[in-house]
Formats: structure tokens, sequence, C-alpha cells
């Protein structure tokens, strides 16, 4: 059996765009062994066999025979496996720096792996094995996805030993995101049950502290597992009548807005305090709101000076296309 375990590798690649349907190469979903759908991937893909699959280069795998805008290949043959960029089938290849990706490959035993992408969802992994491939599609695409596995054996003794793997993904395809709710730490609201928090303007140097004589303090997601995620900070400055609240998202965070409206709704709101709030807040009543375009990192809000703030954010931070139920697709 082949040794299939490369780690993780890094490439960089553009290529010209050539058009093959993939139902030209006799493709579908009818295993060598009479099986069709079992086993699915991970995330219940199920392939399409090509029979007398074309091999070559990336550029021949993805682009010409596939019609996708960029690929990578992986190969064992070399003692350490070896890359090839999306080329345009006769071997030339560019450098694009605006689509590199980073792939991993983990959990491979040289008939099954998981695989991972970034920045850069996947719309199809080829998985070659004998004369024919296993094409795993994805659709709007995928961050990641496990159990991807080469055509079955005729003989029903499950999937023949990975000559290669393609990797396939287009320009437009985006990334990612997943819907958090966000807050500038501070102080709970309630003592449980509630995770909203409000700052302490005159306790600032206790917190994050006081930089060029504004008070920052970091802004946290929740994430989809309950902990805690670093968004970016908030830095407000006072002239005594009022307080400029600025606003950075960082870690691949950006403003969003709640998928539950209809529209676009504030997705920046703050509530100042005279004294210090009790009970679970009424984030819809907030004093002071900004709608921020969906994909903005900073923002700029002057308010009223108060000693208490809560400052309430709507944002997205980058999630698994295949198990994300709210979804914004960045083009």
């Amino acid at each position: 059996m082949k040794s299939f375990n490369i780690v993780s590798f890094f490439v960089v690649i553009l290529s010209s765009f050539v058009s093959l349907s993939i139902s030209a190469m006799s493709c579908s979903e009818l295993q060598p062994d009479g099986s069709i759908g079992t086993p699915t991937s991970l995330f219940g893909v199920i392939p399409q066999y090509c029979e007398n699959w074309t091999s070559g280069d990336a550029g021949q795998e993805c682009v010409v025979n596939l019609g996708y805008d960029f690929g990578l290949k992986l190969d064992d043959n070399a003692p350490n496996g070896y890359l090839s960029g999306a080329c345009d089938g006769q071997g030339s290849c560019e450098l694009g720096e605006s689509y590199n990706n980073f792939m991993t490959i983990f959990n491979s035993d040289g008939v099954y792996f998981d695989w991972l992408a970034d920045p850069y969802v996947l719309s199809a992994v080829v998985v070659k094995g004998g004369n024919g491939a296993n094409v795993f599609t994805y659709q709007p695409g995928a961050s990641n996805d496990g159990r991807l596995y080469a055509p079955m054996k005729v003989n029903g003794d499950g999937p023949r030993d990975i000559s290669h793997v393609s990797f396939c993904w287009n320009r437009n395809e985006g990334r990612c995101y997943q819907e958090e709710t966000a807050w500038a730490v501070g102080n709970a609201y309630t003592p449980r049950g509630n995770w909203a928090m409000y700052v302490d303007y005159f306790a600032c140097d206790e917190q994050d502290g006081i930089v060029d004589g504004k008070c920052q303090v970091d802004i946290m997601a929740a994430g989809g597992d309950g902990i805690g995620l670093d968004a970016g900070y908030a830095l407000l400055e006072t002239d005594g009548n009022t307080v400029k609240i600025s606003i950075f998202l960082e870690n691949n965070f950006t403003f969003y807005y709640d998928l539950n409206d209809s529209e676009q709704d504030e997705n920046l709101k703050v509530q100042g305090y005279d004294s210090e709030p009790k009970g679970n807040p009424a984030i819809g009543r907030f004093a002071d709101k900004l709608s921020l375009a969906v994909g903005s990192t900073t923002a700029e809000l002057i308010v009223p000076f108060s000693p208490y703030y809560g400052i309430h954010l709507d944002v997205a931070g980058l999630g698994n296309c295949n198990t994300v139920q709210s979804l914004l697709v960045e083009k």
C-alpha cells in the first residue's frame, strides 16, 4: 500500500480557464463494485466515479477536465510528495498572488484522508486510484471534509490505494462566514445566564489599559462552541462631553447582520449608563446605533459621555461551509 501522509503544504497558482464538462468522461455515482453512495464522505458527499480518468498535472485535472480556475495536485511518487500547479495544460504556470490557498491533509492511511483548505473554499477534490478517479464536488464550496477515497475495487474489497489527489477551486468561490454576537469586554450584566458585558470607563486601566490617552478594550465574539473568540478591540476617547468609540475588528472578523431579519439591521449598538447596569440588557433599545456594511472591519461612533457603556456588535467569523447553518459567502 502506498504511503500518503503529507501533513500540509502551501501553493500559489494562477491558471488559464479551459472548460470541459465532467459528463464527457463517463462519470457517474456508480462505483466499479456496483455500489452507489457507500460510503459517503464525512459530510455526506457522494463521489462521481470517472472511468479512464485523464491524468496529468493540476491544470489538466482541475482546469481542463473539470473547468475550474485553479488546481493543486499532490502525488506521492517523490519521497515527500510533490506539488503541481494549475497550468494551462501545456506545462506553463504563472504566479497568482490573489488566490493563494493553504491545504492540510491529515488522518491519512493511504486509503482514506481528511482535508482542510484556507482561506478559499474548494469546489472539487479528485482522488485518483487505478485507471479511474473519484470526484467529490462541493456547492457552494467547502473548507473541509473527511474520509475521501479512491474508486472502489471491482471485487468489493474496499477502495483502491490512492495514487494522487488534486484540489480544485474557483476565483469567485470566496470564504464562508458564520454569524456571531460580540461585546466589548468588561463586567457582566448578570452573574449567570447571559454573557453580555459593559465597559467601566474609569476602570479602563484595570482592563486593557490606556493607549495614547484612549481607553482600549478587547472585543470578544461568542464562538459556535461557546468559547470566547478574540474579534478585535475598541478605543474610547473623551473630550469631557462626548466619547468617540472606534471599533477595529481583527482575526478575520467582519461586521455582519442578524440573518433572522429580512433587512440589514444596526450591527453596532451602544448604550451609556450613569450607574452600573443590572439585569439582562435590552439590546434592541440601545440609544446609539449604526448600520455598517457587511464586510466592514472598522467603525466610529460619537456618543454622550457616560461612565459605563454596553457595546454590542453583530459580526461574522470564518466558518465551516459544510456545517455552518448561517453563511455569508464573500465573493
